[in-house]
Parts: structure tokens; sequence; C-alpha cells
């Protein structure tokens, strides 16, 4: 098996995730949003989908590292000098996973503020704005990076 297959292996992988990253954080900010007009209880499915979108963003911002790092590696390692990524794509800039590391950041301050809280309205509210706040930089660095 050849090194690069495998490094290309985690750079398709990694545009997978990020489509799963934002689908479930679009999800999470819809449901919360509906949750705050509806004024619904925080039950078990709610927990579950917050978590597993935080999950989600920390799993996307490890395999960014894996990918960043790889073309680095194979840099060093290949004598032909060539990388997965080209040098002009987007991807192999820092500011990708720059952006991913501050989105996972707020996430995960919304995730733990929303814990301290012990009413729903509050909970979902602040889910809403902290995911939503992911969301936008997640969103937003395709539009930025262009």
């Amino acid at each position: 098996m050849d090194i690069k297959l495998l490094f290309s292996g985690f750079f398709k992988l990694y545009f997978y995730w990020e489509i799963l990253v934002i689908i479930s954080t679009s999800a999470v900010v819809i449901n919360s949003f509906y949750s705050i007009i509806t004024k619904k209880i925080f039950n078990f499915f709610d927990l579950r989908l917050t978590l597993f979108t935080l999950i989600f963003n920390y799993i996307l911002f490890i395999i960014g590292i894996v990918v960043f790092i790889a073309n680095f590696v194979l840099l060093f390692w290949d004598s032909d000098l060539t990388l997965i990524v080209p040098q002009n794509n987007i991807l192999f800039g820092f500011t990708q996973h720059l952006l991913n590391l501050f989105s996972l950041l707020v996430i995960t301050i919304g995730w733990s503020l929303h814990k301290k809280s012990t009413l729903d309205f509050k909970r979902f509210l602040r889910i809403f704005i902290f995911y939503l706040m992911g969301l936008i930089i997640l969103i937003g660095k395709f539009l930025w990076l262009k």
C-alpha cells in the first residue's frame, strides 16, 4: 500500500466529515430554535444531538490536523517532492484549521454553559447562540477563503 493512498484517504474523509459536521450543527441549531419557540423541555434527544455534534466537531479538527501534518511528512519523505494537497489548495493553509479550532471552541463553550443552566429556555438559548456562531464560522470559511 502506498503512503500517498493512505493520506489521500484522510483528505477525502476530511471533506465528507466536514459535510457531516455542517449537517449535524445545522440540525442542532434548527432543533434548538424550534424548542425555544415552542417552549419544549430539554430531553435526552436534545442532549444526544448536541453531544454527538460536539464529538463530530472534535473528530473534524483531529482529521484536519492529520491532513495538515501529512503534507509536511510527505514533503520530506517523498523523493519527488510532490504533495497530496497542492500548495495552491486552501486546505494546505493554516487558516482553515484555525477556523475549525475557533468553531470548536465556541461550540464547546456553548456546551459547557448549557450544562450549568437549570431552565430549559436558557439551555436551548445558549445552545442556539453558540452552535449558531460555530455554524457561521464553519460555513463562513468557505465564503471567506475562496
